[in-house]
């Protein structure tokens, strides 16, 4: 694997896992912002690797990503949105029912990963 392939992996990993972790939808947490900014903030970031161990780091600062990611604001504009606005959409609803996945345990799993 050459160093551009593996920066990129890295960066899309990053990239996945932080919004995972923060609670973000990419199909519809994005609806009308520049999803393709963010993409490129991250793959251009110089901060991939402190990414890379806060994200693996169970004890770390929770609020640390916010000093460090480049899309911080981004990010903490997307998390606000309302859980109850996420569980709403359509998408997300066949996903639930397809994997058995109950609206409750998913609240209660973003309010844990939010206050993160």
């Amino acid at each position: 694997m050459t160093t551009l392939t593996r920066r990129v992996e890295q960066r899309a990993v990053n990239m996945a896992a932080m919004m995972l972790h923060l609670g973000i939808w990419p199909e519809t947490s994005f609806a009308g912002l520049p999803m393709e900014s963010a993409i490129r903030t991250c793959f251009f970031c110089r901060q991939a690797d402190r990414c890379s161990h806060w994200l693996a780091d169970t004890e770390a600062d929770p609020s640390a990503w916010q000093r460090f990611c480049p899309n911080a604001k981004l990010f903490t504009c997307l998390r606000r949105r309302p859980v109850e606005e996420m569980l709403d959409d359509p998408m997300i609803q066949l996903v639930m029912a397809s994997d058995g996945v109950r609206r409750e345990d998913l609240e209660q799993l973003f309010t844990g990963l939010r206050s993160r």
